[in-house]
């Protein structure tokens, strides 16, 4: 794409955007009531636009690339996304308007946030519903599939506990999540998962981090362009996200939780963002019936729009992550383990292993390339303090770990992570 910038006229207000998973076309929906495709080198639209009633508020793309799913007034619409062929048309919700729609990593079922105070999970071959209703106080504006397809994350509009975690084979609640501010707009894409299982929430004037596994809180930022509906889209590198709030987009480095590249303007309201599967390029729709489709070349450093690969030196084997989860911590000097005091935030001590002793338990969860937040709860963040001191309290240092010798890990659940260095980034 020659140009950094391109307009694409969507005829109405746009509510909703998605890449296919080969990143050549993108697809866009509103209040038209069209399906439209595109194709990202120039921008052309291509296909044949399928129409599927009243305003579209959410799309959906498989990552087989065989489907797309689409939403409005109380159905879901499931097409074939390589001839635009509709397939599937399926009425639910009590009619009731269908806010948001994300697809299974498997391609085999989507979910659906509604008006009606509930969530589903459908078939995408016969359009059944397979889970649900998963039952809300209010409406359920927005709905993400975990990495893994475990999990689904809801967020519901004007809520306290706005966000929560699903298993998505039972729609059994895992966790309502803490701290969550509540979301404030019908029209935004709040949610958005890392592939380490870190879910990330844009509410009010910041982002929110969440351990997907224990629901913990593990760190949070302000957003100085924050308004009444953030959109969030994660990088497929996990390196960064683009935040749009109101008529602004940012983007942020997942390690430092620090702003990168300009701020982008935007005449009107920004309803909905999507990153390609390369991170090469940004779409974004709202206000002024266009959506607008970037090229992050000259906005964001190289270093973030590219996936690192480790090399292999001299046949050393590169050692294997840690996996999100509870440890403890011992040093390599007697046998003593990292505890936090009992009231939260404060100094950091050893003392010898206690079995029924909560406070050595550390919950461990991956930001990025080998980057790690550890935390003991949603107060205690393990940082480091003055004098090389270990302190813990509401903000955290991001940690790396070297390995010595053949000792990397033992148990998965409460193991001793033991004969390690740690630096601070």
């Amino acid at each position: 794409m020659g140009d950094k910038i391109r307009e694409l006229n969507g005829r109405n207000v746009i509510l909703s955007v998605a890449f296919l998973p080969d990143g050549k076309h993108l697809i866009s929906g509103g209040w038209e009531g069209i399906l439209r495709r595109w194709q990202v080198q120039d921008g052309r639209e291509v296909g044949t636009p399928i129409n599927t009633g009243p305003t579209i508020c959410g799309t959906g793309t498989s990552k087989d690339g065989n489907w797309a799913v689409t939403t409005n007034l109380g159905v879901m619409v499931v097409s074939n996304a390589k001839t635009d062929a509709q397939v599937i048309a399926r009425n639910g919700h009590a009619n009731r308007w269908v806010r948001a729609v994300d697809v299974s990593p498997d391609s085999t079922r989507f979910a659906t946030a509604s008006d009606d105070q509930t969530a589903c999970i459908w078939s995408i071959t016969t359009g059944q519903l397979l889970v649900g209703p998963i039952m809300h106080e209010t409406a359920v504006i927005a709905v993400k599939y975990s990495p893994q397809g475990d999990r689904i994350a809801t967020a519901t509009m004007r809520s306290i506990n706005s966000v929560r975690i699903f298993d998505s084979r039972s729609g059994q609640l895992l966790h309502i999540l803490p701290s969550a501010m509540p979301i404030g707009h019908e029209y935004c894409t709040p949610l958005t998962w890392s592939n380490h299982g870190q879910l990330f929430v844009g509410s009010a004037a910041r982002i929110v981090c969440f351990n997907g596994l224990t629901g913990s809180l593990l760190s949070e930022w302000i957003i100085q362009t924050g308004g009444t509906h953030t959109s969030v889209a994660i990088s497929s590198n996990g390196k960064f996200i683009a935040c749009a709030t109101d008529r602004s987009i940012s983007f942020w480095d997942t390690s430092t939780r620090q702003r990168i590249g300009p701020i982008i303007q935007d005449p009107a309201a920004v309803y909905c963002i999507a990153l390609s599967p390369d991170n090469m390029f940004l779409a974004s729709g709202g206000g002024q019936n266009r959506i607008m489709l970037r090229s992050l070349r000259d906005v964001l450093p190289p270093g973030n729009l590219t996936s690192d690969v480790t090399p292999d030196v001299q046949g050393l084997a590169t050692p294997p992550g840690i996996p999100d989860g509870n440890y403890r911590i011992r040093g390599n000097t007697g046998n003593l383990y990292l505890t936090r005091p009992q009231g939260g935030a404060g100094p950091v001590v050893v003392q010898p292993l206690n079995q029924s002793n909560g406070s050595q338990i550390w919950t461990f969860s991956r930001v990025v390339n080998g980057a790690y937040n550890i935390v003991g709860n949603t107060d205690a963040w393990l940082t480091a303090g003055i004098r090389n001191t270990l302190i813990t309290g509401r903000r955290g240092t991001t940690w790396n770990f070297d390995p010595r010798g053949d000792a990397y890990l033992q148990d998965r659940n409460f193991c001793e992570c033991h004969d390690y260095t740690t630096r601070t980034e």
